[in-house]
């Protein structure tokens, strides 16, 4: 088996309207050696259905359907991430998307640094684009870091 270049997770609970969006972000991205983990944190039937097709439909994705954990989803998510087989590690929300030349534009940061970071775009269920900070540009964040 080959190893991809980049495990790419996106864990959902209930964001059906902005799943498919986010889903196709990743599955759309120029570098196509991906590996795709959906993280189905409880989530609901209508996310299920979403995330069983993409992998029915795209070899790439692989779907980790579990039992709602006691937090916000970082136990099923670390679970998931145990079972990446790439160093290069990405998270996506379920709201967010990302520009075709994500991966391939910040997969090379990570061959010589730990973290990269991005701004990042997310999709509100009525359609409207919100384009965040950097991560990193939070004191909690840049203090984990």
């Amino acid at each position: 088996m080959t190893i991809p270049y980049a495990s790419v997770i996106l864990s959902t609970l209930n964001r059906s309207s902005t799943l498919a969006h986010a889903l196709a972000s990743v599955q759309a991205q120029t570098e196509r050696r991906l590996e795709i983990l959906v993280v189905l944190d409880g989530a609901t039937p209508a996310c299920r259905e979403i995330a069983v097709k993409a992998a029915r439909d795209d070899e790439r994705v692989r779907v980790h359907d579990l039992p709602k954990d006691s937090g916000r989803g970082e136990y099923n998510v670390d679970f998931a991430l145990s079972t990446s087989r790439s160093e290069r590690i990405f998270y996506i929300d379920d709201d967010d998307l990302w520009l075709p030349q994500h991966v391939e534009r910040l997969g090379p940061l990570l061959d010589h640094a730990d973290v990269a970071d991005s701004r990042s775009c997310s999709v509100d269920r009525h359609g409207g684009l919100h384009l965040s900070p950097c991560r990193g540009s939070s004191p909690r964040i840049r203090a984990l870091l």
